[in-house]
C-alpha cells in the first residue's frame, strides 16, 4: 500500500519529464531503502526480535552522528536503569516538598494612616488562633514597632486571608 503513490511504472526520466536518467536515480534507491528499512524496524518493534547493531545503512548514519546503536536486551536494561532514576527523583521532591505539616501560619501586619501604608512584619500565630488574638498579636507587633503610641487608639484592624491591615 505504501508504495502506490510513487508512480516506479517508468524510468527516472518519465516521472517528472524533467530529470534526465542519471538524475536522482541514487536518491530514490536511497529513500526506497530508508523506507523498506523503516518497514523492517516496524517489523521488528511487532515482533520484538532483536536487530544486530550497526548491521543496515541508516544504523551506520546514526552511529556516525553519535547516536548509540543497541541491540533489544541492551536496550530494555538502560530503559529499566532510567525507570528506577525517575522513581528516585520523584520520591525525593515528594519527600522534600511534603514534610511535616506545620501548625503555624504567618500573617503580614501593615499600617495604614490616612492614604499611606507600610509594613511593619509579619506575626506567626497557631493555627487554630481565634481573630481576636490575632488581632490582639497584630497591634501588640504595630505598637512595640513605635507606629502607634502606648495609649493611642487604632481606628479598627481588617484581617484578609493571611494580610492583617491596622488602621490609625
Amino acid at each position: 500500500l505504501r508504495g502506490q503513490g510513487r508512480g516506479k511504472a517508468g524510468t527516472a526520466g518519465s516521472q517528472s519529464g524533467t530529470r534526465k536518467a542519471g538524475q536522482g536515480g541514487e536518491k530514490d534507491q536511497d529513500a526506497e531503502g530508508l523506507s523498506a528499512e523503516a518497514d523492517s524496524e516496524e517489523e521488528a518493534k511487532a515482533t520484538k526480535v532483536a536487530k544486530p547493531a550497526v548491521s543496515s545503512a541508516r544504523d551506520k548514519l546514526l552511529a556516525a552522528k553519535g547516536f548509540s546503536v543497541v541491540d533489544d536486551a541492551a536496550a530494555r536494561e538502560l530503559n529499566e536503569w532510567l525507570k528506577q532514576q525517575a522513581e528516585e527523583r520523584r520520591q525525593q521532591k515528594s519527600s522534600s516538598k511534603a514534610g511535616p505539616k506545620t501548625n503555624e501560619k504567618k500573617y503580614i501586619v501593615s499600617i495604614v494612616r490616612g492614604m499611606n501604608s507600610k509594613v511593619v512584619g509579619q506575626v506567626t500565630l497557631p493555627t487554630r488562633a481565634s481573630e481576636k488574638e490575632i488581632r490582639d498579636a497584630a497591634v501588640a507587633l504595630v505598637m512595640k514597632e513605635g507606629e502607634l503610641k502606648a495609649g493611642q487608639e487604632h481606628k479598627g484592624v481588617l484581617l484578609n486571608k493571611n494580610l492583617i491591615t491596622v488602621k490609625a
